[in-house]
């Protein structure tokens, strides 16, 4: 028992001496899933029908910070660039799980990386999600770029609608970031601790039980 006591004793003053949690760092969200179109490019054009969606295969648990598609924009607008992170399964885009909107002052009237807020969206390795684009004009005043070369494993572009998607054989443009959880410092420290004091625990029960 006197050795319990003691153990519990060291646990407890190794807890108070333990420094306060320091803010966290800010995580950096890294690149997860990607596909960069090359040789024999094909231009998918965004307007409110047919809509277009590329598939992908979650690589990384943690927060989906951000996503970007390659796009353009081919005519005048004052309709921003819609767009949806959807579930996706057997062919259906699913439920909506965070989507927004981007102002056209913001895109070129060249192919370049846009950005779309994902709203801190939760994501689960091996998660099959869809990246959707559309504009709310009959024609189309966005492009995004694809192409076949050199295909995304995890996925592909689907055109439809929210009902049904068919495949298309090529892949667009797009990349995923994902910020990874991680465990705080102090955290991990306090389960160490604790772990060893209820070994420790164990072994002195035992051997009052052999006396």
């Amino acid at each position: 028992m006197r050795k319990f006591m003691a153990v519990a004793g060291v646990t407890l003053v190794g807890v108070l001496l333990l420094p306060p949690p320091a803010a966290a760092d800010p995580v950096v969200p890294v690149l997860d899933q990607a596909f960069q179109p090359v040789e024999e490019v094909r231009a998918f054009y965004l307007s409110e029908s047919p809509l277009w969606a590329q598939t992908f295969t979650v690589g990384l648990t943690g927060t989906m910070t951000y996503v970007d598609a390659y796009v353009e924009k081919v005519a005048y607008t004052t309709d921003p660039l819609r767009y949806a992170i959807a579930t996706y399964s057997g062919g259906g885009v699913g439920s909506l799980l965070t989507q927004g909107a981007v102002d056209t002052s913001v895109i070129f009237p060249s192919f370049a990386w846009l950005r779309f807020d994902t709203h801190d969206l939760a994501v689960t390795q091996g998660d099959t999600l869809a990246l959707v684009l559309w504009a709310n004009e009959a024609i189309a005043p966005y492009v995004w770029k694809g192409s076949t070369i050199g295909g995304y494993a995890g996925g592909e572009l689907l055109t439809g609608d929210f009902d049904t998607f068919k495949g298309t054989g090529y892949d667009a443009g797009f990349r995923t970031y994902v910020s990874e959880s991680v465990p705080e410092p102090s955290v991990l420290a306090l389960f160490g601790l604790g772990s060893l004091a209820a070994g420790l625990a164990r072994r002195s029960r035992r051997r009052q039980e052999v006396g």
